[in-house]
């Protein structure tokens, strides 16, 4: 979904350890593993002929465009249908496309790239893997408007590179290196991508944030509401990528809203019940005038959350973000009033349209919101350590 919508929200640093039990070789232009679905039963159409391989092990047939069903089987197994053919059972299903063209549609939308369907956890995993400025084209498009302009199109197209490096080196899971959800970055496929988008995407070639000689593990959200939030005081850990700063257009707009809910709902999905003394009061903000801390009361029981993990539980596009104004409650009902829309940390959307349209470079905009971060520029970006 659109990140002028909802945050873009990734989830702190793994463990080192754990990213050396996924690490794999990283070669000059290494794919970038998508996973696009988790899903019990999930239905593709090929636009062109694939290369089948089946557990590894390549198919001397090739399979010609059309529609495929997919189902999980016995919690390991991958069942393939073409109809009138019989099922195919196995492990493993990867389909590689020969031509640079969109290969194959999923819900609705187009895809390059190449597609591997395996089963882990019960689930059948949709995993899309393909060139990262590929990749950036359907991601750019899908995070910000690409009728917005060439620059602040362009900062975020570094920033969705850094993040996209990043993760490369620190995949998700021994299978997939991102998800294509906002825990990382909204990925939309081909049917995101303009002109405009691939502009920006060709003219960063090469460009992304360090910090400490790496891609940086950064985050960006849509309004900030007037200024950018320390992750500390979002998640409670520590990012050196972000540091809080004042944003000129959310100063002026701080988009203000309002959000009800039924108290029964919101009282569940906190663990209490909802009797007439149900009670949210903010228990500590941050610098930036975020809630950081809520104590949940309900009669004699009472619980701390934080303010995030209340936007978790409601829903991240129903709770627009934690700068609440005010949370007042009537017999049935509880308002929230508040600014902006996301978690805060890093670079402002809105604020870097803004910035664009009084004529800011890409590389002033991220150095506005990413001051702690330096722009490097690497024409062998994908290969290994950069």
């Amino acid at each position: 979904m659109k990140s002028q919508h909802v945050v873009f929200v990734v989830s702190l640093l793994v463990a080192s350890g754990l990213n050396a039990q996924w690490a794999r070789p990283l070669k000059f232009n290494t794919p970038i593993r998508v996973l696009l679905e988790a899903s019990l039963h999930l239905a593709l159409n090929t636009r062109l002929q694939a290369a089948v391989r089946l557990e590894g092990k390549q198919k001397s047939a090739r399979l010609s465009a059309g529609p495929l069903h997919f189902s999980a089987a016995h919690g390991e197994k991958v069942v393939m249908v073409r109809i009138p053919y019989r099922p195919l059972t196995t492990s493993l299903v990867e389909l590689d496309f020969s031509e640079k063209t969109p290969s194959f549609d999923y819900a609705g939308r187009a895809y390059r790239g190449s597609v591997a369907l395996r089963c882990v956890d019960g689930k059948l995993k949709l995993i899309n893997s393909l060139s990262v400025e590929d990749y950036l084209a359907g991601s750019v498009g899908s995070e910000m408007n690409p009728s917005w302009q060439l620059e602040a199109l362009k900062a975020q197209a570094i920033a969705a590179r850094t993040y996209a490096l990043y993760r490369l080196r620190h995949p998700r899971s021994p299978h997939f290196d991102i998800n294509s959800t906002t825990e990382d970055q909204v990925y939309l496929g081909a049917s995101r991508e303009t002109p405009a988008v691939w502009r920006a995407v060709s003219e960063t070639t090469g460009h992304y944030l360090v910090s400490k000689g790496a891609p940086a593990s950064l985050y960006y959200h849509s309004r900030c509401g007037g200024k950018t939030a320390d992750a500390s005081a979002v998640w409670g850990g520590k990012s050196p990528s972000e540091k809080p700063v004042e944003c000129p257009y959310c100063r002026r707009n701080p988009f203000r809203w309002s959000r009800s809910f039924p108290l029964s709902e919101v009282a569940k999905k906190l663990g209490l019940g909802p009797s007439p003394a149900f009670a949210l009061i903010p228990a500590t903000r941050s610098d930036s005038g975020r809630v950081y801390a809520l104590e949940a009361r309900d009669g004699n029981a009472s619980r701390r959350v934080t303010a995030e993990a209340l936007r978790r539980a409601v829903g991240y596009e129903k709770l627009p973000s934690t700068s609440f104004e005010s949370i007042r409650r009537d017999d049935k009902t509880i308002v929230f009033a508040g600014l902006g829309m996301g978690h805060g940390v890093g670079m402002c959307q809105w604020g870097a349209r803004y910035l664009a349209g009084r004529g800011a470079k890409s590389s002033e905009i991220l150095k506005h919101y990413y001051p702690e971060l330096q722009l490097s520029v690497s024409k062998r970006l994908y290969a290994g350590v950069p």
